[in-house]
């Protein structure tokens, strides 16, 4: 349409809803200077036409509401289960090595390994409320962490590429991976029709977006090396990590999920200021993202780049979001804190051993806890 062009309308009859919903989109378009709505009562042969209603003002067409806002990000919900005020053992195993765990609104899920050695991951649930746990697989793949729960499934992705098995328990599905590009990321993320993670090939790292159905890979941009690559993704958008010059100056960045322009949320880390060996996950609710930086800061920044924040400096690591507080393992005090969203005063939620992994529902925290060489304990508690 050219540009400037006015747009005019002759509608028979009165203004009808109908005829408004024809108009109002065409209104707010692209290139259209205004609409002139005029209301018919009588059309002549030869085209003529008498207008007895002259103008519709542009204020009497309502313009249509604004496209909603990509907020899809929840906390699974609690379970009905009695009150936990102090620490709740779930699960207590002495001679395997914890790899990584979700939660859903029944269940908690869990991958572990028998020794050092064993690499090939079997992959657990126990109720939220406490009992007996059950396996759903064994072979869950070579080091597939982390794990996700999505659409009635439990996914892991790792060497053996993407891996899914339903949440009651089954077979596990081989789902392929992105492209066959060499070495992957530790990391991913998913939706109902794709998974985004990182490769590298010939050390060049890219961002790539694989579909679920036809198992085909897209490259989106480039991004981390894939061992320190993180992803998140909302409904729109793809969120992760990026950097040049070093692990030490990664940074936050977005694209949109079917590709285009890099938005760069955060600014480098300096030089020599590293702290963790890896940056921590990426975790978000609908407004901001919330990331354990690799110079031990927790910082929050808003989707698009705005209002970043230092919330916490001294070493937090694995972090995860509610409606009100980030949570986090806080080594220095060797506990589970928060702190809250906007900035705050962190406080302690319950002192334990070696975290290496955190998850929240709408009620609990739930973490897994290393307390030897071989062996672990997934535990929880009332916020």
């Amino acid at each position: 349409m050219t540009e400037g062009y006015r747009l005019v309308f002759v509608c028979g009859g009165a203004p009808t809803g109908a005829v408004r919903a024809f108009c109002d989109p065409l209104r707010h378009s692209r290139g259209v200077r205004s609409i002139k709505l005029y209301v018919v009562t009588s059309v002549v042969a030869c085209g003529r036409t008498a207008l007895d209603v002259p103008d519709v003002p542009d204020a009497a067409i309502a313009a249509p509401s604004p496209p909603p806002e990509c907020h899809d990000w929840h906390l699974p919900a609690g379970a009905a289960c009695s009150p936990s005020p102090t620490p709740t053992v779930l699960f207590d195993e002495k001679v395997a090595s914890f790899q990584a765990f979700a939660v859903d609104d029944a269940n908690v899920y869990w991958t572990d390994v028998i020794s050092n050695t064993q690499i090939v991951q079997t992959l657990h649930a126990v109720s939220k409320c406490g009992g007996p746990s059950s396996v759903l697989a064994t072979g869950f793949g070579l080091e597939a962490r982390p794990i996700f729960v999505h659409g009635g499934f439990v996914w892991g992705f790792g060497l053996d590429g993407l891996l899914r098995v339903p949440v009651k328990g089954g077979a596990v599905e081989h789902l392929g991976e992105p492209g066959q590009l060499g070495r992957v990321a530790d990391d991913f993320a998913i939706d109902e029709t794709t998974m985004f993670t990182a490769v590298q090939d010939l050390g060049a790292s890219s961002l790539v977006a694989y579909s679920l159905a036809d198992r085909l890979t897209q490259v989106l941009a480039p991004c981390s090396d894939p061992y320190f690559a993180r992803f998140a993704v909302d409904c729109a958008t793809v969120f992760f990590t990026v950097g040049s010059g070093g692990n030490y100056r990664t940074q936050l960045a977005s694209v949109a999920k079917a590709g285009g322009p890099v938005s760069v949320l955060t600014a480098p880390i300096p030089d020599g200021n590293g702290g963790w060996e890896l940056p921590g996950p990426i975790a978000m609710d609908n407004d901001a993202l919330y990331w354990a930086r690799l110079d031990s800061k927790l910082l929050r920044v808003k989707k698009d780049g705005s209002d970043v924040r230092i919330l916490v400096t001294n070493v937090p690591a694995v972090v995860a979001v509610d409606d009100a507080n980030v949570y986090f393992l806080f080594r220095e005090w060797n506990a589970v804190a928060r702190v809250p969203k906007l900035g705050g005063t962190p406080e302690s939620v319950v002192s334990t051993g070696r975290v290496s992994a955190l998850a929240l529902d709408a009620t609990d925290v739930f973490w897994a806890e290393a307390y030897n060489l071989e062996g672990y304990r997934i535990a929880k508690i009332d916020k």
